[in-house]
């Protein structure tokens, strides 16, 4: 992989910490379907299973961004807090270069075939939008630095 990557968590991390890969898959499964996102994840997982068995699965991998605008943007969504990372990856690791913007277009189909078109597009590897590149890896990530400050009383 080449140029800085970017990866979002709620947890405070040190430079050199490990992020192991299969976070959101440890946090979706074991909430199961209380979980708000498990049902997606499923039907996710099932196309990639059926027609895509060759990318990697979304419930055991690590997430990292390409860009450092979009990341800053999804930590901004993400509740209570997200902070960004610049992280490194193991000059092998094992990668899937896909568009998360394909998850929230998915949204706008009220039916099963739109959504799996969608789906199918995603796992495919389609490009919408490379600002919301998003890098699946099975390989853990080392932070390098924490990009978002901590405020304190409102202020740095």
């Amino acid at each position: 992989m080449t140029g800085p990557l970017f990866h979002v968590s709620q947890a405070l991390y040190r430079p050199g910490d490990q992020v192991l890969p299969g976070n959101w898959g440890r946090l979706v499964l074991g909430q199961g379907p209380v979980h708000p996102f498990f049902y997606r994840e499923c039907l996710w997982e099932y196309i990639r299973a059926q027609e895509f068995a060759y990318r990697l699965t979304r419930m055991e991998a690590a997430y990292v961004f390409e860009d450092a605008s979009f990341a800053a943007e999804w930590a901004a969504l993400d509740q209570p807090h997200g902070y960004v990372y610049l992280v490194s990856l193991p000059p092998d690791a094992r990668t899937d270069r896909l568009d998360m913007s394909w998850v929230t277009f998915a949204k706008q189909y009220h039916s099963f075939e739109g959504a799996q078109l969608t789906i199918r597009s995603y796992w495919r590897g389609d490009m919408r939008d490379p600002r919301q590149v998003e890098i699946l890896t099975g390989s853990p990530l080392t932070i390098v630095q924490r990009l978002t400050p901590i405020l304190e009383n409102g202020a740095e």
